[in-house]
């Protein structure tokens, strides 16, 4: 490819950046104007349309960048974000319309993604916490209600997102006050020895269905994520949760209990080992002269640092995590000298296993 070429592909890739971000932006504002309708809230605040332009009117000439045109465009995006927040809603947004959904660890991470996922589709949420002070304090904040765990019986769904370690025992709990054709779903990270011994003790008028969100919770939108579930007993509860996932550009990936364990022991377990391992190996590092690869390797160990219960809990919980370990361990031993015939073989297999991998989403 020649100059003019790599340039173009360049910016071709910048512009998809560029769209990615409108994209968030335009679901941050869908989710504002929601909470502003609640609130009794003008929908437009000049105020801070101001405020924001004359932020970029600074970035702008610190960048070197004219802001007449920046303006400009900021201009254009304040009317996309209007459109956003406006009350006339398309038909998506009646997905899970007369749906009453509990959600139990609704003060989580999790727990307020999917809050405000149902909530932008329709459903009305009712959440439940550990702490009855923040439970009232999150659903003012989510301006869904706060409820109890005793609201499973009058719920369509319940949605179970607490610390793995508790999930078994609250999802036998909720199910055993959830009415027929309810549908009980659980988000624990791992499944052997919890999602398999829940499908056995729940009663079978439920559909259950257990699911893994394969991001993090801070994400703005489901486009493009993946979802593995391990599927139970499922229902017409389930194919309407479902089709709103998939609908909002999820990935919603069947498997089986063992699959599933199988596969993020290498997923999950072996590379936030690998990441755990790297950032300890790097105590007599004093943080000078930072690589662009070194910043986003500090970004994800401080993700992983704010995720701390769920990353332990996965290589305590998953059944071939300590065998993944071993062999992990095993296999940096072996690179220690990194001789001409290894490092041949090794770049030979990681150009196969990278093709492999990026075959799928």
């Amino acid at each position: 490819m020649d100059e003019i070429g790599r340039i173009r592909a360049r910016i071709d890739a910048i512009d998809q950046d560029i769209l990615q971000l409108l994209k968030t932006r335009y679901e941050n504002a869908k989710i504002l104007g929601q909470l502003k309708r609640r609130r009794g809230l003008a929908t437009r605040d000049r105020q801070r349309e101001r405020d924001i332009l004359a932020k970029i009117q600074r970035a702008s000439e610190k960048l070197d960048l004219n802001p007449r045109y920046s303006l400009q465009i900021f201009h254009k995006i304040f009317n996309l974000s209007l459109e956003a927040q406006r009350e006339k809603r398309k038909p998506s947004f009646h997905k899970l319309r007369n749906k009453e959904i509990l959600i139990i660890g609704g003060t989580g991470a999790m727990g307020q993604f999917f809050s405000r996922f149902i909530t932008a589709n329709g459903g009305t949420v009712t959440i439940v916490g550990r702490d009855q002070r923040r439970t009232l304090k999150t659903a003012e904040d989510l301006a869904v209600k706060p409820g109890r765990l005793l609201d499973a019986a009058s719920s369509d769904i319940v949605i179970v997102a607490v610390p793995m370690k508790s999930t078994r025992q609250v999802c036998i709990r909720a199910a055993n006050r959830m009415r027929s054709g309810a549908l009980l779903i659980d988000l624990c990270s791992v499944k052997s020895g919890i999602a398999d011994i829940i499908a056995v003790q729940t009663p079978s008028r439920i559909e259950y269905v257990s699911l893994h969100p394969l991001f993090a919770p801070d994400i703005d939108h489901l486009d493009g994520q993946n979802i593995a579930a391990v599927s139970y007993r499922t229902g017409p509860q389930w194919d309407r949760l479902s089709r709103t996932l998939t609908g909002s550009g999820a990935r919603i990936i069947k498997m089986t209990c063992d699959y599933h364990d199988r596969t993020m022991a290498l997923v999950q377990v072996a590379h936030h080992y690998a990441l755990l391992s790297l950032g300890n190996s790097l105590k007599g590092w004093s943080g000078d002269l930072k690589t662009n690869s070194i910043k986003r390797t500090i970004a994800t160990v401080r993700s992983l640092l704010g995720n701390w219960d769920t990353i332990i809990g996965i290589q305590q919980l998953n059944p071939y995590a300590r065998q993944t370990r071993r062999e992990f361990a095993k296999m940096t031993k072996s690179m220690v000298e990194l001789r001409g015939p290894q490092v041949n073989r090794m770049r030979r297999d990681l150009a196969s296993l990278v093709q492999k991998w990026s075959r799928k989403p």
